[in-house]
């Protein structure tokens, strides 16, 4: 267990600055709109008796030291006191890095890399049995030679959030799309269904609830693009294809998106930096009072 020895450390409030700290990490241009739930798992780490602090990626170096790598914040090594890292930036090498310092992360830098590759995780998900869309990779030079036909969706491999994901009637659109994403580029045949899927909830492998998205006027349906969202029986179908993929990895916190084609659902993606607010939105749950006990149970 990472760093048990200080994480054992049996603190109250009156102590907690020299207790166990967990870091929250993001990129700069994501931690701006995420203040309220960086000020909560803050809110909730002190009344544990647990240090808080949110860091910046950009705040980070790293450097060779005998063979191995070290982690340095700053330019000064991280404290000792740190043993748990939430991470809320989409590298996998960062939270690999902190890994390979004894640092437990989550979520693992194996669920970061597999959330943040499409194709990666589409290959796994196929893998198993589960449906998912008809899809292909290529790239600038090969785009127009797009087998799947018109109309057709372009995404970057990495993109979150509905950004870098675009809709091609034609071959002019869908050269125009390519020359908006970076790196490879994911095809995919549309679903029947556009503006409409699941988010599905995970907290430490069990489903915690799911919310519906809805779009009426744009074929993505993200909430955080004007989509309206709503709670979620799963059907035993929906149930199951979201078991499949948890068994797949480990998951601390994250999503799993569930599209609709042909009356059933497919699978869409990994959400590994999965938001809270249509969770709340829709539901009475402590998601960050949750999270933040399971993590420190982690260390007890």
């Amino acid at each position: 267990m990472a760093r048990l020895d200080v994480c054992l450390k049996k603190n109250t409030l009156a102590d907690k600055f020299s207790g166990p700290l967990l870091w929250m990490l993001y990129a700069p241009e994501d931690a701006e709109k995420n203040k309220w739930y960086i000020d909560e798992h803050r809110r909730i780490c002190h009344s544990r008796g647990w240090q808080f602090e949110m860091i910046l990626t950009t705040r980070l170096s790293f450097a060779a030291d005998d063979g191995q790598q070290t982690i340095l914040l700053d330019g000064r090594p991280v404290p000792k006191q740190l043993c748990a890292v939430i991470s809320r930036q989409r590298d996998w090498q960062i939270s690999r890095a902190f890994e390979k310092n004894g640092c437990r992360v989550f979520n693992s830098s194996a669920l970061c890399r597999l959330g943040n590759d499409k194709w990666r995780s589409l290959e796994a998900v196929k893998a198993l049995g589960v449906p998912v869309p008809e899809s292909c990779l290529t790239d600038h030079c090969h785009v127009a030679d797009n087998p799947l036909g018109y109309p057709v969706v372009a995404k970057s491999l990495d993109g979150h959030g509905g950004r870098e994901v675009f809709w091609a009637e034609d071959r002019n659109q869908l050269e125009a799309a390519a020359a908006g994403i970076k790196g490879k580029i994911l095809l995919q045949r549309p679903v029947d269904t556009p503006g409409r899927d699941l988010r599905v909830y995970v907290l430490n492998d069990a489903i915690i609830g799911a919310v519906l998205r809805r779009s009426d006027t744009d074929f993505r349906s993200n909430y955080s693009l004007g989509g309206s969202v709503s709670v979620h029986a799963l059907t035993r179908e929906e149930r199951h294809m979201a078991e499949r993929i948890i068994a797949m990895e480990h998951m601390d916190l994250a999503g799993i998106d569930l599209m609709y084609h042909e009356g059933r659902p497919v699978f869409n993606e990994i959400e590994d930096v999965a938001g809270a607010r249509m969770l709340y939105q829709c539901m009475e749950f402590p998601l960050v009072e949750r999270y933040v006990d399971y993590i420190i149970r982690c260390f007890s």
